[in-house]
Formats: C-alpha cells, structure tokens, sequence
C-alpha cells in the first residue's frame, strides 16, 4: 500500500523516488467517495419509499404504474458493497501496517471488486430508475 515498503519489487527504484507518499490521504479519497455514494443511495431509498407512501395516499392512479422494486435493491446492494469495501481496506490497511506481506493480491483484487461493484450497482439502480420515469412519461 505504501510504495516505500516494496523495496524488494523489480522496480525499487520507482519505489524510492515515492519514497514518504502514504496511503492515508488516498485512503480518505476512497472513503470520502464511498461514503458519499452511501449517502446518496440510503437518500435515495428514503425518498423513494415517501414517494411510494405518497402516492398509495393518493388518487394519482398513474404514478401505480411505477415498480421501484429493481433501484430500491440496486441502492441497497450498493450501500453493502461500499460498506465492505471500507471494512475490507480499512482493516487491511491496518493489518499492513503491522506485517507489510499481509496486503496480498487477494485482499487488493477483492477491495476492488466491492468498490467497483458498489459504484456500478449505484449507477444501474439511476439509470433503471430514470428508464422507469421515462417510460411512464409514455403511459
């Protein structure tokens, strides 16, 4: 994670012209980015869950054409994808820090797949959700 303790890599030389840059502040990218899409996607699921209340109150017969089934889980995957994420590199994170060799290929490949799963699930349930809205435009 820190690109001066892979001193041993073919290309050492790259690692000590890095030498002194540390993970935290890249790490405070990742979370910041993180926690906001959670943010974003638990709002989402909140609106979207007034928005049902709302409308089953009312006489907009419509609006019951919407099935919101599909973001609502899109948004909820997403928040356990980003959850993970931050939970896997954070206790990685830590775990580096006392033995470097900890920080395998597994733990990065895996901190990656829940990021990107977690950014793409966000990014489906908008677009499905924007599908739905269009589509009702045409009923």
């Amino acid at each position: 994670m820190d690109p001066q303790d892979n001193l041993k890599a073919p290309d050492a030389a790259d690692a000590w012209r890095l030498k002194g840059r540390l993970f935290i502040p890249i790490w405070e990218r990742y979370a910041d980015a993180a926690k906001t899409v959670i943010g974003l996607s638990a709002g989402s699921i909140t609106l979207l869950a007034g928005f049902v209340t709302y409308i089953s109150a009312s006489s907009a017969s419509r609006f019951h054409a919407i099935n919101i089934r599909g973001p609502v889980v899109g948004f909820a995957l997403s928040i356990c994808y980003l959850l993970a994420f931050l939970v896997v590199l954070t206790t990685r994170y830590e775990d580096y820090l006392v033995r470097v060799e900890s920080y395998t290929r597994f733990w990065y490949s895996l901190a990656n797949a829940l990021c990107w799963a977690g950014f793409i699930c966000f990014g489906v349930a908008y677009l499905w959700l924007a599908f739905l809205v269009v589509r009702l435009d045409s009923i």
